[in-house]
C-alpha cells in the first residue's frame, strides 16, 4: 500500500514548539505512518534556530513578530495564503497548530484553514487557547469565532481539536498531548490501513455528504474502548477506529458514519494498539468551551474595574517647574 502524506502548517510561536517535536516524523520512513511534511508559518524569525530547516519556513516580509495584536499583520497574512500554500502543498490529510491567544499564529490559521476548507480536502485544526491575560483569552476567542466563521462562509464543516494552557494542564503537559494526538492521525492517515482508505478519510472529516448533521465546527477526541461509555450519544457525528487483526471494535454508539482500519503487525511502536483506538467527531463541544472562555474575561474585566486608578501628584498650584521638570 502506497505511504500518505500529512501536511502540518505550524503556525507561530505555539505551532513551532510543538510542531518541531514533530521533526522525528519527517521523512516517511516509519512503519506504519505517514510521512509528515512540516511548515512554519511566522512573522518573526525569533521562534527559530538551528533546529529548523530554512526551507520549512516562511516568514512575512518587513515584520517581526505581531505582539499579540490580530490586525497588526491579518492583511499580510491573508495576502500571503496563495504563496504559502503554493510552496507547501496540501496533502492527504492536513493539520494547522496553532495558539488561540497570540497575534500572528492564530490569524495565519484563520486564512489557511478558509483556504483549505474552500478546497474541500480533508483538514484539522487544533487550537492552543490561552488564559493568561485578557488579551490572550480574547483573542482566542476570537480565533474560534473565525473558525466558526470558515464553516459559515464555506458550508463546510470543521474539525477542531482545542487544548488550553492554564494551571491545572501546563504547556509541558498541552505539548506532549498534541504530539501524541498527531503521532495517532499519523497511523490513521498513513495510508497502510487495510479497509481504511482516501474516501473513508475524507468522509469522517468532510462529513456533510455522509451524515445528516449540517456543516458545523465539530471537535474531535481520539479515545480509548473504555472511554466510549462517557460520550453523549447524542452529539456524535463520525468515527474512524484503527485496530490489530482480531480486536472487537463493535460499538452502539449510533454513529452516523464509521469505518475501520487495521494496522499492521510492524506499526511504529510494537504492542501500541493494545486495544482500538476510537477518533469520535461531536458537535457541541465549542459551545461550552466558549461560555467559560467569556467567564474568565469577564471576571479580568471585573479586576481590572476594581483596580486602584493613579491620582495625579502635580497639583495645578504647584510652582518651580524649569521646562520639563520640578527644581
Amino acid at each position: 500500500m502506497a505511504k500518505n502524506t500529512v501536511m502540518i502548517y505550524a503556525c507561530g510561536g505555539a505551532g513551532a514548539n510543538i510542531s518541531k517535536r514533530l521533526e522525528k516524523f519527517r521523512g516517511g520512513n516509519i512503519p506504519g505512518l505517514a510521512q509528515a511534511k512540516i511548515a512554519y508559518i511566522n512573522t518573526s524569525n525569533s521562534d527559530y534556530d538551528d533546529d529548523v530547516s530554512h526551507d520549512a519556513i516562511y516568514i512575512t516580509e518587513g515584520t517581526d513578530g505581531s505582539g499579540k495584536d490580530r490586525g497588526e499583520n491579518n492583511q499580510l497574512l491573508k495576502n500571503a495564503v496563495p504563496n504559502i500554500l503554493g510552496t507547501f502543498k496540501p496533502a492527504d490529510l492536513n493539520i494547522v497548530v496553532t495558539s488561540g491567544g497570540g497575534g500572528t499564529g492564530g490569524v495565519a490559521a484563520n486564512h489557511i484553514l478558509n483556504e483549505l476548507t474552500a478546497r474541500g480536502v480533508p483538514t484539522i485544526i487544533i487550537v492552543i487557547g490561552s488564559v493568561g491575560s485578557a488579551k490572550e483569552v480574547n483573542n482566542t476567542i476570537n480565533t474560534l469565532k473565525s473558525i466558526e466563521r470558515t464553516c459559515q462562509v464555506q458550508q463546510k464543516p470543521v474539525v477542531i481539536q482545542y487544548y488550553q494552557n492554564d494551571t491545572v494542564t501546563p504547556k509541558s503537559m498541552v505539548d506532549a498531548a498534541i504530539e501524541w494526538s498527531i503521532t495517532r492521525l499519523l497511523v490513521l492517515a498513513s495510508g497502510e490501513n487495510k479497509h481504511f482508505d482516501a474516501a473513508d478519510l475524507k468522509n469522517w472529516l468532510n462529513y456533510e455528504k455522509v451524515s445528516d448533521v449540517g456543516p458545523q465546527l465539530t471537535t474531535l477526541d481520539i479515545l480509548s474502548k473504555s472511554d466510549l461509555d462517557t460520550l453523549q450519544k447524542s452529539n456524535l457525528v463520525t468515527m474512524a477506529v484503527l485496530a490489530t487483526s482480531g480486536m472487537d471494535t463493535e460499538n452502539d454508539l449510533f454513529i452516523d458514519y464509521q469505518a475501520t482500519g487495521f494496522v499492521g503487525k510492524d506499526v511504529f511502536a510494537p504492542g501500541e494498539f493494545k486495544e482500538p483506538v476510537y477518533f469520535v467527531t461531536k458537535t457541541g463541544v465549542i459551545n461550552t468551551i466558549d461560555k467559560k472562555l467569556k467567564e474568565v474575561l469577564q471576571q479580568f474585566k471585573e479586576v481590572r474595574g476594581a483596580a486602584v486608578r493613579h491620582t495625579p501628584i502635580i497639583d495645578k498650584d504647584d510652582s518651580g517647574v524649569d521646562d520639563d521638570i520640578f527644581i
